[in-house]
């Protein structure tokens, strides 16, 4: 019961590296002040550490359904959580696109206007 849920998201957390990765190189390279589209080694070791944070707060997916598992959990000896694998798609992709947008949204401080 413990490790279901971990096992559940980290099969699925290099997917949303690559995912939150492709979308931080596009924004990079659309930015009008980096000419020709080439963008420094700098940009790069930024965006390293911004995926570094993000898949720190990648761990509060199945960090929240630990929690939710064992405060909200059934009363009946050995029933599961409420949380099933319907939910944790949702979950996930609803994080996928809060990551992307926040990162849309902070990427101008993160590597300058």
């Amino acid at each position: 019961m413990l490790f279901t849920p971990i096992a559940w998201w980290e099969k699925r957390r290099l997917r949303f590296t690559i995912i939150l990765g492709v979308f931080l190189i596009f924004f990079l390279f659309v930015r009008t002040d980096v000419p020709n589209s080439y963008a420094t080694t700098d940009m790069f070791v930024g965006i390293a550490f911004w995926l570094f944070g993000a898949n720190l707060c990648y761990c509060a997916g199945w960090g929240y359904e630990l929690l939710f598992c064992f405060y909200l959990r059934k009363k009946k000896v050995g029933a599961n959580c409420w949380f099933t694998d319907s939910t944790r798609v949702l979950l996930y992709w609803i994080g996928v696109i809060i990551s992307i947008v926040w990162s849309l949204l902070n990427f101008a401080i993160v590597f300058g206007p």
